[in-house]
């Protein structure tokens, strides 16, 4: 089954069908004016393999999609968004923290990046176009990336600024290795409207934001820190998606989509298949990215680049242009892309390959219920860029917090965790996949899933959802909640025959979970009374933000060993894992820091309260000795000036602690939190 499988037909007074459909194949060539404009699909997200398809059938095909659909690939997971079998980020093992990732040793962007001699800040100001419009623009007030050096005092000293094109909006996905700087920026593109009318073949979001999509990508050699030699500086048409670094290469996921305004004439289908003739013929018209630099522009990627489904005809269509750029940051002059023209809205990476999905709905009229599906495209790294390997489907979405965390490739196989959901408050089914690729015939297989026939014991309870799913070797660890926390461990051992070896129920939820080891997880979310809005709701349990700590020794027994909760507060980690620091000290002592926002109120001299909003950074030791425990050592409070946590880092050097907010950053001890230095 596949989303969306309506056929797309214009609707005219006249009924008389004209031209027949013709082609000479995927790898052929095409006549471009012999569609039947009634006989218009649009691709539907499906598992069918995928094949480069010839230039002309590629451009047919986009600018099908483009007349039919406009921008219905939207950007559903835009973050910015050792050993690999773990799929965990392990901790560590330095004396200085990195960036939280799904899997080690692949490198995930973030505003903040620390080499243990410099700290690199992607610094905003949200309102610096206000002070264009005054006239007032400066350094302070474009976004840029600082550079401060680590003194030996442990402050810190602005030593340079990357400043981004003039047009940056918003930098917030920075990568460093090797001296070398890379950062992902939005760019403030042209204005598409023009007195209250959309330009021709203009190339927008929605009339929400009528300027042109773009984005901005800055590789800079900072071996000196005062002196910076920018590399590169690309501006590239659309919108990032994802990234990841594995090594010095960068894997950059994008989509473009050029929206038209042409319309075509519905009264007479004589008329509608000539103007259709005539845009289809016109090579005026861009349906590929461009590169921009230095006054010149080139495609991003070429047509001939491009993969398709297989079952692709010079009927079908999909504007949306999803790009896989590979970029090497000792050779940032030369980039290798391909495209996809099929839905996606996210990836995961694997140290094996990349594999790109999308989740979506659709509608059953005749059964009056909503279903979803998740198709799956495996790219394999193969030297300088990757190549197509397989392709998948199965039945549910991904979900919408942080999906990428739902997939994992383990042994060869891949593992996938989906609900299904019929939007009535109680049919909701959630599934695991177990699937083994199959190379010869470019797909997966299913080789087992959860629940099955010898394991019906479902996952969840009824009207549950899924908060978290995380991987660690092979168990999986699965969150749902509705009133109660159910913590599942799936055992998968034997891939063929998955599990669930043990569930815990406790008060509340976790919505991230971090696998220290194969004994331990940590859990972040928020403790919830679940007898909350009624008559047995306890006046003295304590809600609010939490971190928890599991001991999943016995997979069939898992215990909560401590749990630490921070009253009417909540943590960002929750979306945000990013926003996690942790420090491995030894095998058996972990550091973990974590920003939590709470409101609280104050009573005032004549009896009224206000609310007040508080942010800090919570600081936890974690020992592992003599069954586990947890020991809040300290909580950093700062006067920002700044409401809200997202965008809030820490850096964890030794006993040097590093609290982000904004674009400012303070300096503390984990020993002596009381100390408080900067900002900087």
């Amino acid at each position: 089954m596949t989303l969306h499988s309506l056929r797309i037909a214009l609707i005219f007074a006249i009924g008389a069908s004209v031209t027949a459909c013709g082609s000479d194949g995927l790898f052929g060539s095409s006549s471009k004016n012999n569609v039947d404009v009634e006989e218009l699909e649009i691709i539907a997200s499906s598992g069918n393999r995928l094949v480069k398809a010839s230039s002309l059938l590629t451009e047919q095909v986009v600018k099908n999609g483009m007349l039919l659909q406009g921008n219905v690939n939207r950007c559903n997971e835009c973050d910015f968004t050792a050993e690999a079998s773990t799929d965990v980020s392990a901790p560590t093992t330095g004396d200085y923290s990195q960036t939280t990732t799904q899997e080690s040793g692949i490198d995930e962007s973030d505003r903040v990046k620390y080499d243990g001699d410099r700290v690199y800040l992607a610094s905003n100001n949200y309102y610096w176009y206000e002070t264009l419009d005054n006239g007032t623009d400066n350094d302070e007030s474009r976004p840029h990336v600082r550079i401060l050096q680590k003194n030996q005092d442990d402050s810190l000293t602005s030593v340079s600024k990357l400043m981004l094109t003039d047009k940056a909006s918003n930098v917030n996905d920075l990568y460093v290795n090797d001296n070398k700087l890379m950062a992902i920026y939005n760019v403030f593109g042209e204005q598409l409207y023009s007195h209250g009318f959309v330009s021709d073949l203009a190339m927008t979001t929605d009339i929400w934001y009528p300027y042109k999509q773009q984005f901005g990508l800055t590789v800079a050699d900072v071996t000196n820190a005062a002196d910076i030699q920018v590399d590169v500086s690309y501006t590239i048409d659309g919108y990032p998606i994802s990234s990841r670094r594995i090594g010095n290469k960068i894997y950059l996921l994008s989509s473009y989509s050029n929206q038209t305004d042409f319309v075509l004439d519905t009264e007479s289908k004589f008329t509608a298949q000539a103007q259709y003739n005539d845009f289809i013929e016109n090579n005026e018209i861009q349906f590929l990215p461009k590169l921009y630099t230095d006054g010149a522009e080139q495609d991003l990627v070429s047509a001939e680049d491009c993969y398709l489904p297989s079952d692709s005809t010079e009927s079908s269509g999909y504007s949306s242009v999803v790009t896989l750029t590979t970029i090497d940051l000792t050779q940032p002059d030369k980039l290798e892309s391909i495209c996809v023209v099929t839905p996606i809205n996210g990836f995961y990476a694997s140290h094996d390959g990349l594999y790109l999905y999308y989740s979506g709905y659709e509608f059953i009229e005749n059964e009056n219920k909503w279903v979803s599906n998740t198709a799956v495209h495996k790219f394999d790294f193969e030297g300088s860029t990757v190549n197509y390997s397989a392709s998948a489907e199965v039945d549910g979405d991904l979900g919408w917090s942080n999906p990428h965390l739902r997939l994992s490739e383990y042994n060869g196989d891949l593992r996938i965790v989906t609900s299904s959901n019929n939007w009535n408050g109680t049919d909701v089914e959630h599934k695991l996949f177990v699937l083994r690729p199959d190379e010869a015939n470019a797909q997966f297989n299913v080789i087992s899933t959860l629940p099955n026939a010898q394991q019906p014991a479902k996952i969840g309870k009824p009207g549950e959802s899924i908060y978290a799913v995380r991987y660690y070797g092979d168990k999986a660890y699965i969150v749902t909640f509705e009133r109660r926390d159910p913590l599942y461990v799936v055992d998968l051992s034997n891939p063929e025959s998955p599990k669930l070896a043990g569930e815990l129920d406790i008060p509340g939820y976790s919505a991230y979970l971090h696998p220290i080891n194969e004994n331990f997880i940590v859990g972040i979310g928020m403790q919830v009374d679940p007898n909350v809005n009624t008559q047995s709701a306890d006046p003295n349990f304590v809600s609010g933000a939490k971190i928890e700590l599991y001991d999943v020794s016995n997979p069939n027994e898992p215990v909560v060993v401590d749990t630490l909760v921070y009253e009417d507060g909540y943590s960002v980690v929750e979306w945000d894992y990013h926003a996690l620091s942790v420090l491995k000290d030894s095998d058996s002592h972990y550091r973990f820091s974590f920003p939590v926002n709470s409101w609280q109120t104050i009573e005032q001299q004549d009896g009224s309260q206000i609310w007040n909003n508080n942010n800090s950074l919570k600081m936890v030791d974690i020992d592992l000795l003599q069954g586990g425990s947890m020991t809040q050592q300290g909580s950093i409070n700062v006067d920002s000036g700044y409401y809200g946590s997202f965008g809030d880092r820490s850096i964890l050097h030794g006993d040097i602690v590093y609290y982000i907010r904004n674009n400012s950053i303070w300096q503390s001890y984990w020993s002596m939190p009381d100390v408080l230095n900067g900002p900087y």
